[in-house]
């Protein structure tokens, strides 16, 4: 019995009246958002609503319109219509004002925040978490607190924005930024980037957040800030001579805490980026990845290469892109330690096997759009060879802590890989490898992991 009446309420709450509401393309709702008079609600295109918000339009005529890119997070409260409190008769029983509540386009909302009727929210604000908003929001104000009161912009970098330095496997020293203020949007200033998202399917496995999305995504935003900084798009970059480049992945190095799975579905994430780059060929990015109960620090490292020998992706040599304007992403004096650790550990030979197996190269999901060896797909191909080492179950009992993968050179598609392990460690929670890949055919050492995984 109780069984049905959660279904009829959820029914009543969610599903029919969510067929009510007026929905944009591409809209995003959680299952347990919930609705009231949704006839008077509005959702535009790509919005995103998270789990447990409360949508509660005006039984008569107080819509809510939530504009285009909007993200709402997690038990976001919004209303258009409040009781009278008179004296007299119960507050039940008294009328309902009603005022249109109106949130713009590309607004974020954090968990908790409480937005009351007749509130008109700018374009482009955000709202932190627990916040209580009535009234107009400027467009690009940055709110916090209850009452709300605007404690920023999203077009004006923070001043309390830091640098700050953590310790990796190795001693290796990763720069990220931080930012005291709340969440900050997109930004267009060369060698800056932000994204904002909330954690769905496409973003998990094994109820955390993805590795394999993780990788992709500080690749592609790695690879969006250099194209913004050169001016041109991926497909035309080029050398003076006018020969193709590609973009290089030579580190990427990341730690998580508490670990990967701590990430929780419709949590909502924000991504923080730098660039900064070293002459005209050798880029390094940062990054600072942050949802509710779990974050994670990174940094790339890339360069560019073209072709040897055209189709031959055994002869990639180093290439160097045109700068159109060199002072809006400056180069640093010196070659950062990172990049300083990458050609050390290049230079030195790995310690003799303890374990070692075949890869077999699946096209499909290994090699990318321009037929190279996906730098994404290393994460993927070491731990599934990890299992063959440690035994069927391991990627179900363990979560990513930490990865630091070097990579130095390619392969043809229809290449077999060798896997090997140079070194084991385990205490009673983490266990932590060493290992390389090398193609077969010429013994060439294709990259190396150190991998830190918690149970």
């Amino acid at each position: 019995m109780h069984g049905i009446k959660v279904l009829n309420y959820y029914g009543h709450t969610h599903v029919s009246e969510r067929r009510k509401a007026t929905l944009g393309r591409d809209v995003r709702i959680s299952p347990m958002a919930s609705f009231a008079n949704a006839q008077n609600l509005i959702i535009k295109n790509r919005a995103r609503i998270g789990a447990n918000v409360s949508l509660w339009a005006g039984p008569g005529r107080g819509r809510i319109v939530i504009g285009e890119d909007t993200m709402i997070g997690p038990n976001v409260m919004v209303t258009a219509a409040n009781y009278r409190f008179n004296d007299g008769s119960p507050v039940t029983s008294q009328a309902m004002d009603e005022s249109d509540t109106i949130i713009g386009d590309d607004v974020w909302i954090g968990h908790g925040a409480t937005i009351l009727p007749g509130a008109k929210i700018g374009d482009g604000a955000v709202i932190g978490a627990g916040a209580v908003v009535r009234g107009e929001v400027s467009a690009n104000a940055v709110l916090a607190g209850n009452p709300a009161k605007v404690v920023g912009s999203r077009l004006i970098r923070a001043a309390e924005d830091t640098l700050a330095t953590v310790t990796g496997p190795g001693n290796v020293q990763i720069t990220a930024l931080t930012t005291a203020d709340p969440p900050a949007a997109a930004s267009v200033v060369p060698g800056q980037a932000k994204r904002h998202y909330s954690i769905d399917m496409p973003q998990m496995a094994l109820s955390g957040l993805s590795e394999a999305w993780l990788f992709k995504e500080l690749g592609d935003i790695h690879w969006q800030m250099i194209t913004e900084f050169l001016q041109s798009p991926s497909s035309a970059l080029a050398n003076e001579t006018g020969d193709r480049l590609y973009a290089t992945f030579t580190r990427l190095y990341l730690e998580v805490t508490p670990k990967l799975r701590d990430f929780q579905e419709n949590d909502m994430l924000e991504l923080s980026s730098t660039l900064q780059r070293y002459g005209a060929s050798f880029f390094f990015g940062m990054h600072d990845l942050r949802a509710q109960g779990a974050g994670c620090r990174a940094q790339t490292m890339s360069t560019f290469a073209k072709y040897g020998e055209r189709g031959k992706n055994t002869s990639l040599i180093k290439g160097t892109p045109t700068l159109v304007d060199p002072d809006s992403v400056p180069s640093v004096a010196e070659f950062p330690a990172f990049g300083i650790q990458y050609r050390d550990r290049r230079g030195t030979e790995p310690a003799e096997a303890i374990f070692e197996c075949e890869y077999e190269i699946l096209p499909s999901h290994d090699i990318n759009g321009v037929g190279l060896l996906y730098f994404a797909a290393y994460p993927t191909i070491f731990d599934l060879c990890f299992e063959k080492f440690e035994g069927k179950g391991f990627l179900i009992d363990y979560s990513t802590v930490s990865k630091d993968l070097y990579y130095y050179t390619n392969s043809e598609p229809t290449e077999t890989l060798i896997f090997r392990v140079h070194s084991r460690e385990e205490d009673k929670e983490t266990i932590r490898h060493t290992a390389s890949l090398s193609r077969k055919g010429d013994g060439k050492r294709m990259g190396e992991v150190i991998s830190v995984k918690r149970r």
